[in-house]
C-alpha cells in the first residue's frame, strides 16, 4: 500500500527535479526543470548484504579415498552496507561499511 499511496505519487510530484545522467554518465539535461529556488535532487539508495565463507558450498577438493568434512555452520562472514546513485557508489566507496560477522571473531 505505501508504495502506491505515498511513494510513487510523491517520486511523479518531484520528477522534474531529479537528475539524469546517460550512459556515458554525462548530465542528461532534458526534463530538469528547476525553478525558483527549488534545489535539483539526487536519488540515493541504500543496499546491504551478508556473504558467509561456507554459504552454498557445494564443491569440495578432496582426495578420493577420503569422505570430505563439511563445515556445519556458516563460518566468518563480511555484512557490506553501500549508499548508491544511479551513476555508481556514493563517495567512490569511501561511505560504505564492512563489517566481520558470524565464526570466532
Amino acid at each position: 500500500m505505501y508504495p502506491k499511496k505515498v511513494f510513487l505519487p510523491f517520486l511523479q510530484s518531484v520528477k522534474s527535479r531529479l537528475m539524469e545522467w546517460d550512459e556515458n554518465l554525462l548530465l542528461n539535461p532534458t526534463g530538469q526543470v528547476v525553478s525558483g529556488h527549488c534545489e535539483p535532487l539526487i536519488i540515493v539508495t541504500h543496499n546491504e548484504c551478508t556473504f558467509n565463507a561456507n554459504n552454498g558450498t557445494r564443491f569440495v577438493w578432496a582426495h578420493e579415498e577420503h569422505n570430505p568434512m563439511r563445515k556445519k555452520r556458516r563460518g566468518h562472514g563480511l555484512h557490506v552496507s553501500e549508499l548508491l546513485t544511479r551513476i555508481g557508489r556514493l563517495g567512490r566507496g569511501r561511505v560504505g561499511e564492512i563489517l566481520k560477522c558470524g565464526g570466532d571473531i
